[in-house]
């Protein structure tokens, strides 16, 4: 997981839970949005969070329903930071960030005595199983709480005024990919920068109303042209009498 640009770049590390998308689906696998925090942090209230802890521990029977987040609106579309704090599972919780309409979740382990811990995430049952691979389609990662403390505070310092926080100290666009396969390309020029398209999901039909729709605004990169992706640069053009 990744944030920043040109040669700022920040990044942490994750584990893949062992449902969803992998990273050998390459884009399938990939997001880039905004993290969000999830509201209750740990996917449910505190009230239910005791009922739920009672239940495992055997004090009282509790069938626990889940349910979108108080911020779903937010979430829709990106990817929502959750603590594993109220002992949900995996799956549980990715229900909870696919009924929000998230894009990815990103799951904080919460363990103080091994701030840097992590595992995969797996289904704890036959019924998750089934769940899991029916219905989660967006990925579930896991993060150190070290890492989740790295992120709550990229965007500020010793010096920054609580009331100038913005998004809970997070950036405001992340990247998720699997490691050794970054597909995102910077241009090491600010004056009329290329504009790449990184994986191969569009159609013929869709390129081509893509260059149609840019032909007014951009000019097309051609063999004759630097291309930075492919380092390539066009030969030398030819002089009289050589």
């Amino acid at each position: 997981v990744e944030w920043g640009h040109s040669a700022v770049i920040s990044a942490i590390d994750a584990t893949v839970a062992s449902f969803g998308p992998q990273t050998s689906r390459g884009a399938f696998f990939e997001v880039e949005a905004s993290p969000i925090l999830a509201d209750p942090v740990a996917g449910v209230s505190s009230d239910v969070m005791e009922k739920i802890q009672r239940h495992n521990n055997g004090e009282e029977y509790y069938k626990f329903e889940p349910a979108p987040l108080n911020n779903a609106e937010d979430v829709h579309g990106n990817m929502v930071v959750m603590t594993n704090t109220a002992g949900l599972s995996g799956v549980t919780m990715a229900k909870i960030a696919k009924e929000s309409g998230a894009a990815a979740l990103m799951v904080v382990n919460v363990d103080h005595d091994y701030p840097d811990y992590v595992y995969s995430l797996t289904p704890e049952n036959e019924e998750e199983q089934i769940y899991a691979e029916e219905e989660v389609d967006i990925p579930v990662i896991m993060v150190s709480l070290q890492s989740g403390n790295v992120l709550t505070t990229a965007t500020v310092d010793e010096h920054t005024d609580p009331k100038d926080i913005v998004n809970n100290g997070m950036p405001e666009r992340i990247r998720l990919y699997g490691g050794g396969d970054r597909p995102f390309f910077e241009d090491v020029l600010n004056h009329k920068p290329v504009v790449y398209i990184i994986h191969n999901l569009l159609t013929e039909t869709e390129c081509d109303e893509l260059i149609k729709a840019a032909e007014s605004k951009f000019d097309l990169v051609s063999d004759d042209d630097t291309n930075y992706l492919e380092h390539t640069i066009p030969p030398p053009a030819k002089q009289d009498g050589v």
